[in-house]
């Protein structure tokens, strides 16, 4: 199981920059534990067809309080499944940080980690944040595979009903080194398993 935790985070399946496609073109695939897991198919640059996935739900929780599960180590740690290590590496702004973040996996697969460039927008409703895999910010590690593309966004919203909607999603260019039908259950369960633990303790802050 933990070989597959960190597909949650790596294989989300694509390149291409999908965020300015429709919000229609997702559909629903799961519900679970309080989270929608939805996907949409699109066209990548080169005329390959592939798709991303991305999980909402909502919470009684401030945007702010949010927005710290995601940005301080100290918390995210303690929801992401399978990540052997997380810090923060540089934040040059206020609404810019770099993460490093090393996911465990068991013999005899290489551990695999990436180095992620944070950029946070402010709404009067919310935040949104963009993420981006820098793999030259640092030298990679003997023994552990770096992932070169990785690409996502966290939504959140402040509703009028004083719930948050929390929305995520990510894709990567990188090759899938296993069949969709093998990977799937498994980052769908695993996906949904991290953001409800994010959820619960986001409900006790």
């Amino acid at each position: 199981m933990k070989l597959m935790t960190c597909f949650t985070l790596i294989i989300l399946l694509g390149g291409g920059t999908p965020f300015d496609k429709k919000e229609s073109d997702f559909h629903l695939i799961k519900e679970s534990k309080g989270i929608k897991l939805f996907s949409r198919n699109f066209k990548l640059p080169d005329g390959e067809i592939t798709r991303e996935l991305k999980a909402e739900y909502l919470v009684r929780c401030s945007s702010d309080k949010l927005l710290k599960l995601i940005e301080n180590e100290n918390y995210s740690k303690q929801w992401l499944n399978g990540v052997k290590r997380i810090y923060t590496l540089n934040k040059p702004a206020k609404n810019c940080w770099y993460t490093y973040m090393e996911y465990q996996l068991p013999w005899p697969f290489n551990n695999q980690d990436c180095i992620l460039k944070y950029t946070l927008t402010t709404h009067t409703n919310g935040y949104i944040i963009d993420f981006v895999s820098m793999p030259e910010y640092l030298p990679a590690k003997e023994g552990i595979e770096r992932i070169t593309h990785l690409q996502g966004r966290w939504t959140i919203i402040t509703r009028p009903d004083n719930l948050c909607k929390v929305s995520y999603s990510a894709y990567t260019a990188d090759k899938a080194k296993y069949p969709r039908w093998v990977a799937d259950p498994i980052v769908q369960e695993n996906l949904i398993s991290n953001l409800s633990a994010m959820k619960k303790m986001a409900e006790r802050l």
